[in-house]
C-alpha cells in the first residue's frame, strides 16, 4: 500500500464527491455511492474516526481513507480514467485509490460475465491486500434494482466517465448477474470476514432479484402475527435459558460467554428455505420431469418456516476450566470437559418445563467438518407447546475462532469455494478480524467482540 500525506477527514471527502457529481448532473449516482458508504460505516468496513485520528495510527487512517474514496467513486468506469476529459477529483488520481477503483471495475466485469471462481484468484492474490472487495461487500448489500434508479444509468452512447448500461434490458441482465455474484461469492466472503449481517443483506438482495418466489414467501411469513407472537415467547425463554446456562457453567468453573441470536437474518432464511426445497426436489420423482423453478413455485407455499431449527439460537463459548485453557488440553481430557459442559446444558434444557411450563426435547450433533468447523449442536424442539424450535451451539474459543474468522467461517458451510476462501483469508488476515493471540472474549450488545484488528503495515 502506498503511503500518502495526511488524508482528508471523511466529511471533507464526501463534500468533494458531492460537488463532483453535482457538477456533472449525476446526483443519483452520488446518492447510490452514499448509500454504499453508509452501509460500509454501519458494518465498520469504513470507520471515519480512524481517519480523523491520523497521528495515532497513520496506516489505519490511510486504509480507511482509501476505502472510503474507492466507495465514493466506485461507479467511475475504470477504463475511462486515463485520458478522461473531465477534471477528476484528486482522490481518483491518487495511485492507491485509482488502483482500487480499477480492481473494483475488473471484479464487476467478472461478476457480469458469470466468471468461474478461479478467474477471481489472480486479481486478489497479488501479494497485497486489495480493498476493492470490501467496497464490493457494501455495494452488493445495497438494493439498487429499482427502475427509477436504473433510468439514470441508461445511455446508448455511453458516458464519458461513469459506468452505464446501453439499454434497460442490459441493465436488468447486469443486475441479475450481480445478484448471482452476491449469492455465489460476496455473501460467503462477508461471512469469511466476520460480517454475518452483511452477508444476510447481500443474500436478501440476491433473492429479491433472482428468487422472487422465495423472497416474497419469507418476507410475508416473518411478518405473520402468529409467528411473531411465537417468536416473541421463544426469545423470552431463550434469553432466560442463556442466563441460566451461563450461571451454571460459571458455577462449575468454566470461563464462558453465552450469546443469544434472537432472529436469523431474512436473507439467510431465504437461502436455507431454498436449500431445503432444492434437497426435496433432488430426492423427488418430479426432478426427472419438472424444472426446479416450476417445482419451487408449486411447493413454496406448503413449506413450514417453523420447521427451521435456528430462527432463534444461542452460542455457548467456553475458554477455560479453572485456569486451564480447554483448547490446550489433550484430546481425551478435552472430550471429558466438553461432555461435562454438554451435561450441564442438557440439565438446563430439561428444566425448562418446571421454569416456564414449556417442555423441550433435543437432538445432539457433534460437527467436525473438513473445513475446520467444529461445534456441538443442540436442536431443541417443543413438545406439546406453541413455542418454536431453537438451536444451541457449544464451542471452545478456538472452535469459535475457526467458525467465525478462520478457515470454516461459514464459507464452505454455506457454499463458497474453498480455494478462493483460502486466498482471501491469507491476504486479508492482517486487515480485518486479525487474531493476535489474546484470549479475550467480550459480550457487547449481544455480539462477540474479538481483539481489535491490526492493519497491514505493507
Amino acid at each position: 500500500m502506498e503511503l500518502r500525506d495526511k488524508p482528508p477527514n471523511l466529511l471533507s471527502s464526501i463534500h468533494t464527491a458531492r460537488n463532483f457529481y453535482l457538477k456533472h448532473k449525476a446526483m443519483p449516482q452520488y446518492e447510490h455511492c452514499m448509500g454504499v458508504l453508509k452501509k460500509a460505516e454501519k458494518h465498520k468496513i469504513v470507520e471515519g474516526k480512524f481517519i480523523k485520528r491520523y497521528t495515532k495510527d497513520p496506516n489505519r487512517a490511510l486504509v480507511n481513507s482509501i476505502l472510503a474514496e474507492t466507495i465514493l467513486y466506485h461507479i467511475i468506469d475504470h477504463k475511462k480514467i486515463d485520458g478522461c476529459k473531465y477534471i477528476l477529483p484528486a482522490a481518483v488520481n491518487d495511485p492507491a485509490v485509482k488502483k482500487e477503483i480499477v480492481l473494483f471495475g475488473k471484479l464487476t466485469e467478472l461478476d457480469r460475465k458469470g466468471a468461474a471462481l478461479s478467474e477471481y484468484i489472480p486479481l486478489l492474490n497479488n501479494g497485497e491486500a486489495p480493498l476493492a472487495i470490501l467496497a464490493k461487500l457494501a455495494d452488493y448489500a445495497v438494493t439498487h434494482n429499482g427502475e427509477n434508479h436504473l433510468e439514470n444509468f441508461i445511455s446508448e452512447e455511453g458516458h464519458p466517465i461513469f459506468r452505464t448500461y446501453s439499454s434497460m434490458a442490459e441493465a436488468y441482465e447486469s443486475l441479475r448477474m450481480d445478484a448471482n455474484a452476491g449469492e455465489r461469492i460476496y455473501a460467503p466472503i462477508a461471512e469469511l470476514f466476520g460480517h454475518p449481517e452483511l452477508a444476510g443483506s447481500i443474500l436478501k438482495h440476491a433473492f429479491d432479484v433472482n428468487h422472487h418466489d422465495i423472497y416474497n414467501f419469507v418476507m410475508e411469513k416473518i411478518k405473520d402475527a402468529e409467528l411473531q407472537e411465537r417468536l416473541s415467547c421463544t426469545r423470552i425463554l431463550v434469553k432466560e435459558l442463556a442466563k441460566r446456562i451461563r450461571k451454571t457453567l460459571i458455577g462449575a468453573g468454566f470461563d464462558v460467554v453465552v450469546i443469544p441470536r434472537l432472529m436469523k437474518h431474512e436473507g439467510k432464511i431465504m437461502r436455507k428455505v431454498h436449500r431445503k426445497i432444492a434437497k426435496r426436489y433432488n430426492e423427488s420423482e418430479e426432478s426427472k420431469s419438472m424444472p426446479f423453478e416450476d417445482y419451487l413455485s408449486t411447493n413454496i407455499e406448503s413449506f413450514d418456516i417453523t420447521s427451521l431449527n435456528d430462527l432463534v439460537a444461542l452460542r455457548v463459548i467456553i475458554n477455560k476450566l479453572g485456569k486451564r485453557e480447554i483448547d490446550s488440553m489433550e484430546e481425551g481430557k478435552k472430550r471429558i470437559v466438553m461432555n461435562n459442559a454438554m451435561a450441564l446444558i442438557k440439565t438446563n434444557i430439561e428444566m425448562l418445563e418446571s421454569i416456564s411450563g414449556s417442555k423441550y426435547g433435543y437432538l445432539i450433533e457433534d460437527w467436525n467438518k473438513e473445513s475446520g468447523y467444529r461445534a456441538i449442536h443442540f436442536d431443541c424442539y417443543p413438545i406439546k407447546t406453541n413455542m418454536l424450535r431453537f438451536e444451541i451451539q457449544l464451542k471452545t474459543f478456538k472452535e469459535h475462532w475457526i467458525a467465525e474468522e478462520g478457515g470454516a467461517a461459514h464459507w464452505i458451510y454455506i457454499g463458497g469455494d474453498s480455494e478462493l476462501g483460502r486466498v482471501l483469508k491469507e491476504i486479508y488476515l492482517s486487515i480485518i478480524h486479525r487474531f493476535n493471540g489474546k484470549n479475550e472474549i467480550k459480550e457487547k450488545e449481544g455480539q462477540l467482540e474479538l481483539p481489535i484488528p491490526t492493519l497491514s503495515k505493507d
